[in-house]
């Protein structure tokens, strides 16, 4: 299905896909010096999302885009209670990233050196935004 939807963007001289297992495939694209990339899709299973997210760390740079494939499902990783394993490391995972960001925004813009909600709320109030708690 991708592949078709490649060919029909007109797209298939600047994509590349890689059919198979994500862990078995990112490993070889760092061996072969692939990258960076601008964009990273992550459709894997959930309990190799975090592994893959890593690897992904190899293959991009800043400003590169990556976007994982329902990693929300219905709410249920955001909420508190999460049972299901899968749930609770694409929580983490989610959990990560956010946290790096209000590492970058406090270390280029604000320099205030707060929590990850205290960065974030700052981060709004300078952009005239209420900062709102999922």
């Amino acid at each position: 299905m991708a592949a078709a939807n490649v060919s029909r963007a007109g797209l298939d001289h600047v994509v590349g896909l890689r059919v198979g297992k994500a862990l078995d495939a990112l490993p070889r694209l760092v061996g072969e010096g692939a990258g960076p990339f601008d964009l990273v899709f992550i459709d894997a299973d959930k309990p190799s999302s975090p592994a893959c997210s890593a690897w992904t760390l190899e293959l991009t740079r800043p400003g590169s885009i990556v976007v994982g494939d329902n990693v929300v499902r219905d709410g249920a990783v955001t909420e508190q209670a999460a049972r299901r394993p899968d749930m609770r490391l694409t929580g983490d995972l989610l959990a990560g990233a956010l946290d790096d960001l209000a590492t970058i925004l406090d270390q280029r813009f604000l320099h205030m050196g707060g929590t990850t909600t205290e960065v974030f709320a700052a981060y709004a109030a300078d952009h005239d935004r209420k900062a709102t708690q999922p």
